[in-house]
């Protein structure tokens, strides 16, 4: 993970020298509470996650395309912490509590409208780093939200970003929605 983050942390601005067009980076960071769940059924009787809460960090290069439409890509490290349940072969129930943690890859526009609003919409590809529950989730999804953003004079943007994502797995899915929260460097 920490090799991910310093990769980006040094492509992502070399990028920027190379650009021509209006660009940016930023840092963001998320705690949310979902109450989001997903349902599998390789289990006896089905099995269900509850997601109770996650975190997530994540570093992003902005590119505009013109004056109010930009694309986005970035790269998120989220856990989230849970539990599954699951009637048993022996019709008990089963409830174990853990963790799942992933790298996502976000890519998607973002269209500003008014002074200090933004819309985006895109697609995540998630890596699964590492999980305590019965889940399997490398795939794709989709996300989207709106946010609020103030540009400061000196290149500095700050921004709050509710979002949802709907994370795509080979036997259920996983929707997850937060409140990021960060800050950008306009180049």
């Amino acid at each position: 993970m920490r090799k991910i983050i310093l990769l980006c942390l040094v492509v992502f601005p070399c990028t920027f020298v190379l650009s021509q067009s209006k660009h940016g980076i930023g840092i963001y960071t998320s705690l949310f509470n979902t109450g989001s769940n997903f349902e599998f059924g390789g289990r006896m009787g089905g099995s269900s996650i509850q997601i109770e809460n996650a975190s997530l960090v994540g570093v992003e290069y902005n590119r505009g395309l013109n004056k109010w439409l930009k694309v986005s890509i970035g790269v998120e490290y989220s856990r989230h912490r849970g539990y599954e349940h699951y009637i048993s072969g022996s019709g008990t129930l089963v409830v174990n509590h853990g963790y799942i943690q992933h790298i996502t890859l976000p890519l998607y526009l973002r269209a500003d409208f008014w002074k200090y609003f933004f819309f985006t919409f895109g697609t995540i590809i998630d890596l699964e780093a590492k999980s305590d529950l019965d889940y399997k989730h490398s795939n794709i999804g989709i996300t989207g939200g709106t946010g609020f953003k103030y540009d400061f004079k000196n290149k500095i943007t700050v921004f709050v970003h509710p979002f949802y994502e709907l994370h795509g797995t080979s036997s259920g899915s996983l929707i997850t929605g937060g409140l990021r929260t960060g800050i950008s460097f306009r180049f």
